[in-house]
């Protein structure tokens, strides 16, 4: 269970992901590739707390304010939003979050969603760039994998890398900016454990490339087999 505590009610609630990666898919990826889809689909996704504008010059990063440019460091939500924080937790735990921080390293800018975010022991929080949607060229998302399930609530980011230089980078409210979903902590725990066999090892199952492999000269199957079994067997776990 991903649990999502909002820092103001006018902010965009995540979106569950699409399996059509917001109507970016090929229509043939989307019709036959169940991997596709199913991966498009994992998780949530998140957007800015607002419209904003930001401008890299190849050594800073300048946000944009009424028409003018100014050199960035920290950005706060603004007193509207915060209010409700300031109320209740600033007494004990001091200002909320910035919004925007442009990090030590070169061009990279860390982003809050004003949300702070919780999992189920054992579950940890999966953070990573929009499945198969490639929108900009202007920036690229750091993955991470944060331990939410007792590092909580931890205050959803997300750490962007600017590439473009000396042009506007407009990231609007409307439009995801990243994509979260939850892990398990045993998956990551047996990462290292991978063997690397030969063809001839008896333990190989040859006998399933009769239904993973299209052979030359065989009648050919229709497309989208895999997708549909796939399917009834979830239907039939269900």
């Amino acid at each position: 269970m991903l649990k999502f505590y909002a820092l103001h009610d006018s902010l965009k609630p995540p979106m569950k992901a699409d399996p059509a990666a917001l109507g970016r898919l090929p229509l043939s990826a989307f019709q036959y590739c169940e991997a596709v889809r199913t991966a498009s689909a994992l998780g949530w996704y998140v957007f800015p707390p607002r419209d904003f504008s930001v401008l890299f010059d190849g050594q800073e990063v300048f946000l944009a304010e009424e028409g003018d440019w100014r050199a960035l460091r920290s950005e706060p939500l603004g007193p509207e939003v915060e209010a409700e924080w300031d109320a209740r937790l600033a007494p004990r735990f001091g200002p909320v979050p910035n919004f925007l921080e442009d990090l030590s390293d070169t061009g990279i800018l860390q982003v809050w969603s004003g949300y702070f975010v919780t999992t189920d022991p054992g579950e940890f929080l999966h953070v990573r760039p929009l499945v198969n949607v490639h929108t900009k060229s202007s920036h690229w998302c750091y993955e991470g994998n944060v331990e939410t399930d007792h590092f909580a609530p931890f205050p959803l980011f997300v750490n962007l890398q600017l590439v473009r230089t000396n042009a506007e980078i407009f990231f609007p409210r409307d439009f995801p900016l990243f994509q979260v979903s939850v892990v398990q902590a045993s998956s990551l725990a047996c990462n290292g454990a991978a063997e690397t066999l030969a063809l001839s090892d008896p333990g190989f199952p040859a006998e399933g490339l009769q239904t993973t492999l299209r052979r030359a000269g065989a009648p050919r199957k229709a497309p989208g087999q895999y997708g549909a079994h796939i399917r009834r067997a979830r239907k039939r776990e269900t």
